[in-house]
C-alpha cells in the first residue's frame, strides 16, 4: 500500500462534543469522512457519566449505532473517543469488538480531563494488531477548560507535528 492510494476515515464516540471537534479537525486538514458511533445508552449529564464508568468496569460492551461499520473501502482509520476512569467507554469497545481491522492502518486518539495513562493505547493497539492491523500512531489532546475552537487548533498542531501523521494526510 503506498501513501496515493491511502483512504481514510475518522471514527469517533463523543458525548460533550469536544471528541468530535478533534474528529472534525481532523477531517478539516486531511478529507476523511467522518463516522459517528452512537451509544444507544443515555449517557448525558453527570448521571449518564457516571454509568458510563461502571458499565466500563462491569459491562463494557453496549448498544451502538450503526451495528456494524464495513471498512472495507478504508485502509487508513482514525479512531477516537474521551477518557473515562482511565479507559475508553462502552461505544468504542463495543465498536473495538464488531470491526474488521485485518490490513488497515489505525491512528488512536483519546481526549480527556484531567489525565490519561498511554496504557490506554497500548492495550487497544494489541487488540488491533491481533486482528490483522496496525497501529501506526497514537495521540491524546487534554481538553478540560477549552473551547471547541481551541480544541480543533490543539488538534490541527499535534497532527502538523507528528511526522507520521504528517507523512499519511493523502487520501
Amino acid at each position: 500500500m503506498t501513501e496515493n492510494n491511502l483512504k481514510g476515515i475518522v471514527i469517533f464516540y463523543t458525548r460533550t462534543g469536544k471528541t468530535r471537534a478533534i474528529a472534525e479537525a481532523i477531517s478539516e486538514l486531511y478529507p476523511y469522512d467522518l463516522q459517528e458511533i452512537i451509544d444507544l445508552r443515555d449517557r448525558s449529564g453527570l448521571l449518564g457519566y457516571i454509568s458510563g464508568v461502571i458499565d466500563i468496569l462491569f459491562r463494557p460492551i453496549t448498544e451502538i449505532s450503526p451495528k456494524e461499520l464495513n471498512l472495507d473501502s478504508y485502509n487508513l482509520l482514525y479512531i477516537g473517543a474521551p477518557i473515562w476512569g482511565n479507559r475508553f467507554p462502552p461505544a468504542i469497545t463495543t465498536f473495538f469488538s464488531t470491526a474488521r481491522f485485518s490490513g488497515k492502518k489505525v491512528v488512536l486518539f483519546a481526549d480527556f480531563g484531567s489525565s490519561m495513562k498511554d496504557s490506554i493505547f497500548a492495550k487497544h493497539s494489541k487488540f488491533i494488531s491481533d486482528r490483522g492491523g496496525e497501529v501506526i500512531s497514537t495521540f491524546k489532546v487534554k481538553t478540560r477548560g477549552k473551547s471547541i475552537d481551541a480544541i480543533k487548533d490543539e488538534t490541527r498542531q499535534i497532527l502538523r507535528k507528528n511526522p507520521v501523521l504528517d507523512s499519511i494526510r493523502i487520501l
